[in-house]
């Protein structure tokens, strides 16, 4: 059963990015406030402005609500856009210097100049509104560490951080590159900011998330999942066609991430054995691949050209009428994020196509065999052997999520738990 909004009618949430910018995380926010509004709650939302003024991303039309109210506070970072221009790299070296002069922690979080805007802001609104309730969301991490101190004005405010990222345990944002007293300032405000939240919520459970840094802090609010999710209005109405059965396909489409190199290697290996050992089902296979990282693939695509087929993007609906027409969808992991359902791992239910991972134990693995969504295999163990046998599972058995869970990850689903959440602080 929904969440009742009737406790809360007003709230405020403070994301860096949010369409009409297509920057990272806008889609997980707009969604939210999208059915945040069609619960009757009134959603301000602070943003920074889109670098382009003519920019339109693709959730716009989510957020063109008139329950969703969008503040922009431009940034104050600096534009520092990849050059390989001689001039251009000497301007980016000097702005780089700039920041690290102007910065205790990491130069390279956006929303690090952020803190005067957002606050005067937020401030106004929640005085001219009576707002009692912030969300704020990072990365950018600084944004998250500015929310909480509007605690310092407003003491009873209660505050919901979503942690779409791991921070000072991170693989990216350049967390790996500054030095170790920039780090630990960072890790002071991640604590921070850990310690004085009424409630902490990742796509991924906070203390998988963040590891060691949920460890050392103190926490005494409410943690939570409050995972990714799909949206039914952006799913296209497929029809279901007669397959071929004589054919294996299996289909990804999406990023090949970091440190997917020796899993690659193992899996041209392996289908190199079933093309030695089992050439008649070696030629019912058929993989394809939509990425942007074409030269990733280009090793085990020239070794197996008559079936694997990495292609480049396409556009959603006609990645769905592929995933329909597929025998099994292909999710790829590495360490860093093995514990991470992206939204891909959500709508790919809702296609009711069994899952073929490659990738370490982890929370996606364990979710994929405890449902009996498909199978994984680890990279250590993946083999000829190993990857005839799972294909051919794959292919005989049934797979498929039942209706209550691919019901449970609805985004209607998640913003009622989302409300739920906020009325235990109120």
């Amino acid at each position: 059963m929904a969440a009742s909004s009737s406790e809360i009618s007003e709230l405020i949430l403070v994301s860096f990015h949010f369409p009409p910018s297509n920057g990272i995380g806008a889609r997980r926010w707009a969604k939210l406030s999208k059915y945040l509004a069609k619960q009757g709650i009134k959603v301000h939302v602070i943003t920074t402005p889109p670098a382009n003024p003519s920019e339109k991303s693709t959730w716009t039309t989510d957020v063109e609500n008139e329950l969703i109210h969008i503040h922009y506070v431009p940034s104050g970072y600096p534009d520092i856009q990849p050059s390989s221009h001689p001039v251009g790299k000497v301007f980016n070296r000097l702005r780089l210097f700039s920041l690290e002069k102007r910065t205790k922690g990491t130069p390279y979080d956006k929303a690090v100049f952020w803190q005067k805007g957002l606050t005067k802001t937020a401030l106004d609104l929640i005085k001219k509104y009576k707002i009692r309730h912030v969300i704020a969301t990072g990365a950018p991490f600084h944004a998250l560490s500015h929310t909480i101190d509007l605690k310092k004005h407003v003491p009873n405010l209660k505050v919901l951080v979503d942690f779409r990222d791991p921070w000072t345990n991170a693989v990216n944002y350049g967390m790996q590159e500054i030095s170790s007293k920039r780090k630990s300032y960072e890790v002071s405000l991640e604590k921070k900011v850990l310690e004085l939240s009424d409630v902490l919520v990742g796509p991924t459970h906070p203390e998988l998330l963040l590891g060691p840094s949920f460890k050392r802090a103190s926490i005494t609010g409410i943690v939570e999942e409050l995972p990714h999710f799909y949206d039914p209005e952006d799913l296209p109405q497929l029809e279901k066609e007669g397959q071929d059965q004589d054919k294996i396909k299996i289909v990804y489409g999406g990023a090949i991430y970091m440190d997917l190199e020796e899993t690659l290697d193992k899996l041209d290996l392996a289908l190199t054995a079933i093309k030695e050992n089992h050439l008649d089902f070696y030629r019912r296979l058929e993989w394809k691949i939509f990425t942007p990282h074409l030269s990733k693939l280009e090793k085990i695509a020239s070794h197996h050209a008559d079936i694997f087929f990495p292609q480049a993007p396409i556009g959603k609906e006609e990645l769905f009428e592929k995933m329909a027409d597929a025998d099994m969808l292909l999710i790829l992991l590495a360490e860093h994020n093995k514990h991470f359902r992206t939204t891909k791992f959500f709508e790919y239910l809702t296609i009711r196509k069994p899952l073929l991972m490659f990738g370490p134990e982890g929370r996606v693995s364990h979710n994929i065999q405890s449902e009996k969504l498909g199978v994984s295999i680890e990279k250590e163990s993946l083999n000829g052997k190993i990857l005839l046998e799972n294909l051919k599972r794959l292919k005989e058995d049934s797979f498929v999520p039942n209706e209550e869970l691919i019901e449970t990850y609805s985004v209607e689903k998640v913003s009622s738990d989302l409300i739920a959440l906020l009325q235990k602080v109120s």
